[in-house]
């Protein structure tokens, strides 16, 4: 076995095992329902003071980062798209694919 498969099957086994890191939830991209292993990464409230923003008061960013399996989806995210997690619906900042998983960066906004 060369580095790449074994890096693949650690990936499967214990990143994206259920007992380990990952959790079983269900998401909506593009209004369609998927059941996937995920891990998910919650980042701080940040208060939306960016380079270009309005800087609203009262407004923060929420951001999460979500690691995916590729086999787990039909076809690759795109930025700008959006995602529905329990009930609470993010704008895909980034999208990166890193040896069979996906990486979402994802955003929203809270009052």
């Amino acid at each position: 076995m060369n580095f790449k498969e074994q890096a693949d099957q650690d990936i499967r086994n214990v990143f994206h095992n259920s007992g380990e890191f990952a959790e079983v939830i269900e998401f909506y991209l593009d209004d369609t329902p998927i059941e996937a292993k995920v891990v998910l990464d919650y980042g701080e409230y940040n208060d939306r003071k960016k380079a270009g923003s309005d800087n609203a008061e009262g407004l923060f960013n929420v951001d999460l980062i979500m690691y995916i399996s590729l086999e787990s989806l039909e076809k690759t995210p795109r930025k700008g798209q959006e995602l529905e997690i329990n009930n609470e619906i993010y704008t895909i900042g980034k999208v990166k694919s890193e040896m069979g998983e996906l990486i979402l960066y994802l955003e929203r906004l809270m009052e």
